[in-house]
């Protein structure tokens, strides 16, 4: 078997003519780009993808600077990226590749999967979500589908996403949220205190205060201790199974055991 490498241009990735014995077959090879802060976890997927024909690892990154600069400088089909081990915002992350590569399809790959991050993902612009603990095989599923052009989401987060519309097509409750604000949201439900999101965000105190406010004022909460068991609640749904069985509330937080 020959092959005959070309630059021939294709919707994603480059293209290769195949001759098997005599015969040309053309076979669409996808360039992806790992964003992960773990070296580990990078040299995990590099085997994975170094093993199939039609993927190739064309960069890596440990955070959101090795990550813009990657994919200015190699334009891959695909971005791979884990918004809770990059030290990054990864909401902000995944508009600023955008700027930088309108082509650039995205796979976020995360142990974190609070349905309103994921929801504002979606509204940002990301091609498809899966959970850290899936297969390799549906990583590898997840990758083609997203690479080829189609979105991967559960069906649990495509019924979420129909719940927090209104009859006009605008996302409602949470997800009026900015994207600053549900940064902060998340991190008070993790339990953090103002200094700590300060510092995590490189904001002052007085702005965290003010963020906090305009969050209690739109979800239409009274008190700071009832923001903390919202956000708490809503943290404490990443990982509820019942969110998983069955259909999901309009505010993001599962149906029974969250409330």
């Amino acid at each position: 078997m020959t092959i005959e490498s070309g630059m021939m241009p294709r919707p994603f990735g480059l293209f290769f003519q195949v001759r098997i014995s005599g015969r040309v077959t053309g076979m669409s090879v996808r360039s992806l780009l790992i964003v992960d802060a773990l070296p580990v976890v990078r040299a995990g997927y590099a085997r994975l993808i170094e093993s199939q024909h039609d993927l190739t690892l064309v960069a890596e990154a440990e955070n959101r600077a090795e990550a813009l600069q990657q994919v200015r400088r190699s334009r891959p089909d695909l971005v791979v990226l884990d918004w809770a081990e990059a030290q990054l915002d990864g909401i902000e992350l995944i508009k600023e590749i955008h700027s930088e590569c309108e082509t650039c399809r995205i796979l976020v790959v995360s142990s974190q999967q609070q349905p309103f991050y994921i929801l504002r993902a979606m509204q940002c612009g990301a091609n498809g979500f899966l959970s850290k603990g899936s297969q390799p095989d549906a990583l590898l599923e997840a990758i083609r589908e997203v690479a080829s052009g189609r979105d991967h989401f559960s069906k649990e987060i495509l019924i979420l996403r129909a719940a927090t519309m209104d009859r006009n097509g605008r996302h409602k409750s949470g997800l009026s949220l900015t994207d600053r604000e549900l940064s902060v949201f998340r991190m008070v439900g993790e339990g953090r205190s103002c200094k700590e999101i300060a510092a995590a965000l490189g904001v002052s105190g007085k702005t965290v205060e003010t963020h906090r406010a305009n969050i209690k004022a739109k979800l239409g909460i009274s008190s700071f201790e009832a923001l903390i068991a919202t956000a708490a609640r809503w943290e404490v749904c990443a990982h509820c199974s019942d969110f998983k069985k069955s259909q999901a509330s309009p505010d993001g937080l599962c149906p029974a055991v969250c409330r």
